[in-house]
């Protein structure tokens, strides 16, 4: 399944312990982009926190994993995990979609036969 994780900074925390952790966090979370479990990865704007993007089973395996990382083993960040899927436009559009290739292909079929 595919999920959104906003990790917003928590403004109760001194901004210098994000400091103390900053070089380990992005490691750690590197790691974690290489074993493609966060598939995506972006700041927010002003050092506010991170969005990613993660495939995974369940939210419960996301808080497991995401734990390994600092600001979240230290409860330095909110996390909101939101499960999504494909927009459904997309859905109802692909067998458009397909069914215009399928006639494109059998044209071009057809043209190569008579030639």
């Amino acid at each position: 399944m595919k999920f959104f994780v906003i990790g917003k900074r928590r403004e109760d925390i001194n901004p210098n312990l994000f400091k103390e952790f900053m070089d380990e966090e992005a490691e750690k979370a590197m790691t974690l982009f290489k074993e493609e479990f966060i598939r995506e990865l972006y700041s927010i704007k002003g050092g506010k926190g991170a969005c990613m993007i993660i495939e995974a089973s369940s939210d419960e395996e996301i808080r497991e994993k995401l734990n390994v990382l600092p600001f979240v083993a230290k409860n330095f960040i909110d996390l909101d995990i939101i499960e999504v899927k494909p927009y459904r436009g997309f859905i109802e559009n692909l067998w458009i979609i397909t069914i215009n290739l399928k006639k494109k292909f059998y044209i071009l079929i057809i043209n190569s036969l008579s030639t």
